[in-house]
């Protein structure tokens, strides 16, 4: 891939141009990347709607019928982007659990160690979830636990 950049004080608005010679996942990678790196926001979708919310309101993002969803304390939305992106461009708040699911540790209400091995997180919403045995000594870390 070759990036090219040109600063020109005249340019009113900053654009970027993608030259490829096909829509291909590389590609739609990048443009999720500008949409989502540009500011606070994640696009999100419902119901043939596109919602704007900020990245901090977002509780979780998960698997759910092979797209990803983002769960805040209002609602559920489905987003256009991949698990990998999405890690890349959240803030430290966010942790990967699993490899279906990044968790915002800002809205974690407890965490149930009772099971051997793994780690039962509770949401301040009061939904839960588990973390995979693979990430359990990321996690503790991370919680401070």
């Amino acid at each position: 891939m070759k990036v090219n950049i040109n600063i020109d004080k005249s340019i009113a608005e900053t654009n970027v141009t993608i030259n490829a010679r096909e829509m291909s996942k590389d590609v739609e990678n990048l443009v999720a990347i500008l949409n989502n790196a540009s500011d606070a926001n994640i696009v999100c979708y419902k119901n043939n709607l596109i919602y704007f919310i900020e990245k901090e309101e977002a509780i979780r993002f998960y698997m759910f019928d092979n797209a990803i969803s983002v769960e805040t304390m209002k609602d559920t939305y489905t987003v256009k982007s991949r698990l990998k992106i999405l890690e890349e461009i959240l803030g430290n708040n966010f942790i990967r659990i699993s490899s279906s699911e990044i968790i915002n540790i800002n809205y974690i209400s407890h965490v149930d160690l009772s099971d051997k091995g793994t780690i039962k997180i509770i949401f301040k919403n009061k939904e839960f979830t588990y973390a995979s045995r693979r990430n359990v000594s990321l996690i503790k870390e991370r919680l401070g636990i």
